[in-house]
């Protein structure tokens, strides 16, 4: 039973961090900024809509100050909630223009390309940096990112990983992780990882 208590409280924590991701202004436009950082609300949607065609099951694993607390196989994931927290990664937003310096670097035995985006020093935002590694192709290899807030109640840290494989010249998720800590004025921290891999 306290571990049932112990699951629940950690998944809530996660949905409460993906929901107090960024702040809208009162008035503020919703819609992205074309094409000043790589599209994650795009990417994410159509690996949404491509999972919810093929249906493929996963295997969830959640641990909690390193030790495992479940791990399961799971099936008819509602798709939409499970990588709702990478759509969090968004920083194309009109809040964010010019807000995040990007590098890149070429893997010439591979021909991967990863781009690094940096928030830049006196900016707002939770998100500390993404990366994006794509192969020769252009389709997406993997995504990056990091978020950090705190205030008078709560500090909070995740790294989010995703992990896609190409066939047949379409790129899809198989992995992703969500690794971080929150500690609140008056508890310990508590250190969670959940990792799902996709059948």
């Amino acid at each position: 039973m306290a571990k049932k208590i112990s699951i629940l409280f950690l998944l809530a924590i996660v949905l409460y961090l993906g929901a107090c991701g960024e702040k809208k202004s009162p008035g503020a436009p919703v819609q992205s900024t074309a094409g000043q950082y790589f599209d994650v609300v795009g990417f994410v949607e159509a690996q949404t809509t491509l999972l919810k065609k093929e249906k493929p099951g996963a295997v969830k694993t959640v641990l909690e100050n390193q030790k495992t607390t479940e791990s399961k196989k799971v099936q008819n994931l509602d798709w939409e909630k499970e990588l709702e927290n990478f759509r969090e990664l968004d920083i194309n937003k009109p809040a964010f223009r010019n807000a995040y310096a990007s590098t890149q670097q070429q893997d010439p035995a591979t021909g991967n390309t990863t781009i690094m985006y940096r928030k830049k020093p006196g900016y707002d935002g939770t998100v500390q940096y993404l990366s994006v590694t794509t192969n020769a192709s252009g389709q997406v290899l993997g995504v990056r990112g990091l978020q950090e807030s705190e205030n008078i109640l709560l500090k909070s840290r995740r790294e989010l990983k995703l992990q896609c494989h190409t066939k047949n010249g379409t790129a899809r998720v198989i992995s992703y992780t969500i690794q971080g800590f929150q500690k609140p004025i008056i508890f310990n921290a508590l250190y969670y990882t959940i990792f799902t891999k996709i059948g």
